[in-house]
């Protein structure tokens, strides 16, 4: 276990980055190599009982999902093969995850809400789909319900960049721009990326254009 942990996880990892910097068909070898380091270590945090792990398991699957099928437009065949999953183990919050993503983003908001729901029930530790829920309630026009989930994810992971904007354009929407702005201030503040501190000034701008 130690070996694995120490060794084999870590040895996977650089060879996958470096299989990734040298880019063509290296990549795909390099996407491999990151991924099964990811789940090595997931397991052995799991058999150690360290929850947080789960939310690196929940990206890189939503980001293999994701890609595939958002790039091929396949959406209805991701959902199906969501299903099987989820039909063989009900408690597959990965696949629950990966559904609700691809409904979500078909517009499909009621069913992605569930989905949502039903990661959560199953794994709490993972704060960030607090923010995809709340994108969901957003696209539903249902503030309140937004407003909530992005708290929720802030109070989980008080330096959440995406939860703040997100809470920022949905008080931007309600018309309470103090809030939007503090909201705005706090991404500002917090993050590291360009594109997300970017989307916060030009919500900024907006605010100031209203006042």
């Amino acid at each position: 276990m130690l070996i694995l942990f120490f060794v084999i996880t870590p040895l996977s990892l650089i060879a996958g980055i470096f299989f990734l910097a040298l880019g063509n068909w290296f990549s795909v070898l390099g996407v491999f190599l990151v991924v099964l380091s990811i789940y090595l270590f997931n397991g052995v945090a799991e058999a150690w009982g360290l929850p947080y792990v789960h939310s690196w398991r929940f990206q890189i699957d939503r980001i293999v999902h994701g890609a595939t099928y958002a790039k091929k437009s396949q959406r209805e065949r991701a959902i199906g093969n969501f299903n099987k999953i989820i039909a063989g183990n009900p408690r597959d919050a990965i696949a629950y995850l990966g559904r609700g993503y691809n409904y979500d983003h078909q517009g499909q908001y009621d069913q992605a809400i569930a989905d949502y729901t039903k990661v959560i029930e199953i794994d709490p530790w993972h704060v960030g789909v607090y923010c995809d829920r709340a994108l969901a309630y957003y696209n539903k026009l249902e503030y309140d319900q937004a407003i909530a989930d992005y708290t929720k994810a802030i109070e989980g992971h008080p330096k959440n960049d995406r939860a703040y904007y997100g809470r920022g354009l949905v008080y931007y929407d309600m018309g309470k721009y103090d809030q939007a702005v503090a909201d705005c201030n706090m991404v500002m503040n917090l993050s590291r990326d360009p594109s997300q501190v970017s989307k916060a000034e030009l919500l900024l701008e907006q605010i100031r254009s209203k006042r």
